[in-house]
């Protein structure tokens, strides 16, 4: 017995329904959403935030913020990933130069953009410490900071051995944890960015080469000197 399918029927099969687009008032409505759940966390605390409290200060039901979000740690993802996208692409906005000398830019920018809200980073930095899959943490690092070392690879900076992947990663982590260092006042605001461009500097260190190396040992010193004798710990009687 023949199975196959009429030509009216396979093209039922195929015919798939388009997405169905918000309207300005829908798009509106959820970036209030957004937006009010960022100044929540900042003013709360990651964990503090309910259903009931965003429903009220967003003006909706917590029936409409369940349907749009399906969860509140989906809704207050959604939220912390919409700013880094919006970091991500502030910075690539203004991001110039090529590989070493980029990074650097890309981490003062970064920086810069962490204290213009200073309470809602100090927020969430243990979240981010904690489980930085979460909130596009890792694309973050893919866009902006593995260009720069990819460059530096094809300009021969880099040791032949050396893996991007892995250096990509180190700076990942070097950075969530300078930051949460400043979240809980272990360094002070005023050092933030120099302790950043140093944990920068100490994973390419070593496998850097010709003038990129030069410049980081010349960079190495000069966030020394800037720094003072100041030590991570050394606050709290701790060593390095």
């Amino acid at each position: 017995m023949s199975t196959s399918t009429s030509p009216s029927s396979q093209q039922a099969q195929l015919v798939v329904p388009p997405p169905r687009q918000m309207t300005a008032r829908q798009i509106a409505r959820r970036e209030q959403i957004l937006a009010v759940t960022l100044r929540m966390i900042a003013d709360q605390g990651y964990q503090a935030v309910t259903m009931d409290a965003l429903a009220t200060a967003s003006g909706v039901s917590k029936k409409t913020l369940y349907d749009i979000y399906g969860s509140k740690d989906s809704l207050l993802a959604a939220a912390v990933s919409g700013r880094m996208t919006m970091i991500v692409a502030n910075i690539e906005r203004g991001a110039r130069a090529r590989g070493l000398e980029l990074l650097f830019s890309i981490i003062r920018m970064t920086i810069a953009a962490v204290l213009e809200q200073p309470r809602l980073s100090r927020a969430l930095e243990p979240i981010l410490l904690l489980d930085p899959g979460r909130f596009t943490i890792r694309e973050f690092f893919d866009r902006l900071h593995r260009p720069c070392l990819a460059q530096m690879a094809e300009d021969e900076l880099l040791a032949d051995w050396a893996n991007v992947d892995f250096l990509v990663s180190n700076l990942m982590i070097e950075q969530i944890a300078v930051q949460n260092f400043w979240a809980v006042d272990v360094i002070g605001t005023e050092q933030l960015e120099g302790f950043a461009l140093l944990s920068v500097c100490r994973v390419l260190l070593p496998v850097a080469k010709g003038h990129a190396h030069a410049e980081l040992v010349t960079k190495i010193k000069q966030l020394h000197s800037q720094l003072g004798d100041w030590e991570y710990g050394k606050r709290h009687g701790g060593t390095v």
